[in-house]
């Protein structure tokens, strides 16, 4: 194929349709902007104007932030699956926020307000978790301590 024989696909352009030319073709007179008022006159109204009554976006609650560094209320927590810490954590590691934000499994977080565990997938290798901000669901729990590991939590005063 060349450049000479490169047709338009039909229908791909239309012809503009000019207004303001007699009332016989359709959008004449008038030019398709009804009669008087507001809408008929150049630069009629601004965006979002309901003609004095409270507008839509203005209407609508505004809550919540869209980035989750931006709200210091969120409580901002991590979900941890058993089965993680097995890969990332060798026998008889240490569990706290330090060691898991090194072998990245959190982010770095200004406003992490606790890290739960949870049970899935199996766990084989003995580990301690030490902290206050670790949170830890019965299933995990067990099988922590069945192969020996040791879960010391500091309670928040």
């Amino acid at each position: 194929m060349k450049l000479h024989q490169l047709k338009k696909s039909k229908n791909s352009t239309k012809k503009r349709s000019i207004k303001g030319r007699g009332i016989g073709s359709g959008i004449g007179k008038t030019c398709g902007k009804g009669h008087k008022g507001q809408r008929a006159r150049s630069g009629h109204m601004k965006l979002g104007f309901e003609g004095g009554q409270l507008p839509l976006y203005r209407r609508v609650p505004k809550f919540g932030f869209f980035h989750y560094e931006q709200n210091k209320n969120r409580n901002q927590s991590f979900i941890i699956n058993v089965n993680v810490l097995n890969k990332k954590f060798n026998d008889g590691d240490m569990v706290n926020i330090d060691s898991l934000k090194q072998k990245k499994i959190i982010k770095k977080c200004k406003f992490i307000r606790f890290i739960k565990i949870l049970g899935k997938g199996k766990l084989e290798k003995k580990i301690s978790i030490d902290t206050d901000k670790i949170k830890i669901s019965k299933n995990a729990e067990n099988k922590i301590k069945n192969l020996g590991g040791a879960i010391k939590i500091k309670e928040a005063k």
